[in-house]
């Protein structure tokens, strides 16, 4: 099975944690928890094959990009490591698209704000055009200063306002 699109820490993690603790295996207290890609990535730095890991039987070998399953099935079910990289494929796929989406999603966000602030320039009569808003909350590289092209969105001194109000 092709695994050459994902992650081998991951897949040392997904398989370990599909298999089981099988004969004297169970000694093993480690194998009674499940394994992190971290911890996997580490095992990963000094060996590659896989007959018994923590008592957990898995009869793998990750040195190349063809994993073979036979073995691993036929200790821990029919098809149990296609499942497994099949659900892990998917999650990359899924992972790849919903890069993208949030990409466009941000996207139309900044163009929403800025139709926004379009209006509220007009209500304010702060006279902004869209290249005014766009190149000041762009070139602050996406965190809006709350600047215009004059560096402020202020619509004039208020009569109410009692805090620019002082009395010695």
């Amino acid at each position: 099975m092709d695994i050459t699109e994902l992650n081998k820490a991951e897949v040392l993690a997904a398989l370990y944690n599909g298999s089981k603790q099988q004969g004297m295996g169970f000694m093993d207290t480690r194998g009674s928890r499940m394994m992190t890609v971290p911890e996997a990535a580490e095992i990963l730095k000094t060996q590659t094959r896989f007959d018994y890991l923590y008592g957990r039987v898995m009869k793998i070998n990750l040195s190349t990009n063809d994993l073979e399953t036979y073995l691993y099935n036929r200790d821990n079910g029919p098809l149990a490591a296609e499942k497994i990289i099949n659900d892990l494929k998917s999650k990359h796929r899924s992972r790849s698209v919903n890069t993208e989406s949030t990409r466009k999603s941000d996207d139309n966000f900044t163009d929403d704000l800025i139709d926004n602030m379009l209006s509220l320039s007009t209500v304010l009569n702060a006279g902004m055009h869209r290249s005014d808003i766009k190149e000041d909350f762009t070139g602050a590289g996406g965190d809006f200063g709350g600047g215009g092209a004059s560096g402020s969105w202020d619509s004039g001194s208020s009569s109410s306002d009692s805090s620019s109000s002082s009395s010695d």
